[in-house]
C-alpha cells in the first residue's frame, strides 16, 4: 500500500474503531444480544468483575433485562485509539445512566473501558475489554425513574419497541470493513482533506490526554500536551499553562473522585494552527471542613487553541467557561449492591490500570 494510501487507511481504521465503541453501548441499551455481541470478535474476553469470561456468554448476560423496563443510557466519550498495523488499543469513558423504579432509584455511573482490538478479515473488533468503575451517584428518583411515571410518547424502549432499532439494525446489516486498497482514485485535494482529518484526531487525542492526565494526577502526562509558552484562563487561574498544571493538581490532590468527560468536539485547522470548542461534564466528590461528602456536576466548554511546531501539535491555549453545575449529599455505593462485583476500581497515576493497559 502507498504511503497516500497508508494515511487515508489510518483514517478509516480510526472511524471503523470509534463506530464498533459506539455501537457496544447500543446493544446493551436496547437489549439486542446479537448487536452486543458483534462488536466482539468471536474468541474474545471481557473482564468486568461480576463477569470474567467470554464475550459471547457476556452478551447473554448483559442483554437478558426486561424490554418493558425504562431503558439504560450508556455514554461514551473520550475515545482515545492506537494503532499498530491490524492491532490497536484503545481508552474510553463512560457515563451509564441506570434507572432502578422498584426502590425509585436513578443511578449514574462513570467508568472507563480499556479494550484490545484487532482486523480479522478487514473487519474491527474487541479481542479483550476491561471496565474500570470510577464513580457512581445514587439519586432518589425524582424524573423519569420515580415511582408509577407515566412514559412519555418519545420515551426509549430496549429491543423490539424501540423505532431507531429496525433502522439502525438494517444499516448495520448492510455495512462492513473498508479497506483504501479496494479504491484506486486518491486525488490531491482528498490527500490534503485527510491530512487535516488526521490532525484533527490528534489535537482530539491531546483534549482526552488533558482530561486523563487530570483524573490520574499525572503531571507528567499534564505538562506533556502544552507548548512551552501556552497559557490558561481558568476563572480562579490565568497564567502559565506549566503552572496552572501544577496548581490544578495540588488543588485537587484531596478529591475523593474526579472523572472529565469530554464530547461536543469542534476542530477547525488551518495550516499548522488550529481552534477547538469542546463540551465537558466533570463529576467529582469531596470533603467540606465539616467532614461530610459532596458530590458535584459541572457542565462546562474548552475553548482551546493549537499550534504544531516541527510537527507536533500542543495547545497554546485553553479558556474555560463554566455552563451549570448541581450539588448533591454523596451517595456513593461502592462495594455495595450493583457495585460490589466491580472489582476493578480508578486510581491516580502510576497505580490505575490505564497505565499497565498502554505499556
Amino acid at each position: 500500500m502507498s504511503k497516500d494510501a497508508e494515511t487515508l487507511q489510518r483514517l478509516v481504521d480510526f472511524s471503523d474503531i470509534k463506530q464498533i465503541l459506539a455501537q457496544h453501548g447500543r446493544g446493551i441499551d436496547r437489549s439486542d444480544a446479537s448487536l452486543f455481541n458483534a462488536v466482539y470478535h468471536d474468541d474474545a474476553t471481557v473482564d468486568y468483575g461480576f463477569f470474567n469470561g467470554a464475550a459471547s456468554e457476556f452478551a447473554t448476560v448483559v442483554t437478558a433485562g426486561d424490554t418493558d423496563s425504562p431503558p439504560t443510557l450508556h455514554r461514551s466519550s473520550n475515545m482515545w485509539i492506537k494503532l499498530r498495523g491490524d492491532t490497536a488499543r484503545s481508552e474510553s469513558y463512560v457515563m451509564a445512566y441506570a434507572p432502578d423504579t422498584e426502590v425509585s432509584v436513578q443511578a449514574l455511573i462513570g467508568g472507563r473501558y480499556l479494550d484490545r482490538l484487532s482486523r480479522r478479515n478487514d473487519v474491527w473488533k474487541i479481542d479483550h475489554r476491561l471496565y474500570v468503575l470510577d464513580w457512581n451517584a445514587n439519586w432518589h428518583g425524582t424524573g423519569s425513574a420515580a415511582m408509577g411515571f407515566v412514559k412519555p410518547s418519545n420515551w426509549g424502549n430496549q429491543r423490539e419497541k424501540d423505532i431507531t432499532h429496525n433502522k439502525l439494525t438494517e444499516w448495520n446489516r448492510l455495512s462492513g470493513g473498508t479497506s483504501v486498497a479496494q479504491h484506486s482514485l486518491i486525488t490531491e485535494d482528498l490527500l490534503i482533506a485527510a491530512n487535516a482529518a488526521l490532525a484533527k484526531q490528534t489535537i482530539h487525542d491531546l483534549i482526552v490526554a488533558q482530561a486523563r492526565a487530570i483524573d490520574r494526577a499525572d503531571l507528567d502526562g499534564f505538562l506533556a500536551v502544552w507548548h512551552p509558552d501556552a497559557t490558561v484562563d481558568a476563572g480562579f487561574f490565568v497564567g502559565a499553562a506549566d503552572q496552572y498544571c501544577r496548581t490544578i493538581i495540588e488543588l485537587t490532590s484531596d478529591f475523593k473522585k474526579m472523572s472529565h468527560h469530554v464530547a461536543n468536539e469542534w476542530i477547525n485547522v488551518k495550516g499548522d494552527k488550529a481552534v477547538s470548542e469542546s463540551y465537558v461534564v466533570a463529576f467529582v466528590t469531596k470533603q467540606e471542613d465539616d467532614g461530610n461528602l459532596w458530590d458535584e456536576l459541572t457542565g462546562g466548554r474548552y475553548l482551546d487553541s493549537f499550534s504544531s511546531i516541527k510537527g507536533e501539535w500542543k495547545f497554546t491555549e485553553r479558556k474555560f467557561i463554566n455552563d451549570w453545575n448541581t450539588r448533591h449529599a454523596c451517595s456513593d455505593q461502592t462495594g455495595k449492591g450493583m457495585y460490589e462485583a466491580l472489582s476493578t476500581g480508578g486510581n491516580k497515576y502510576p497505580n490505575d490500570p490505564v497505565y499497565k493497559h498502554w505499556s
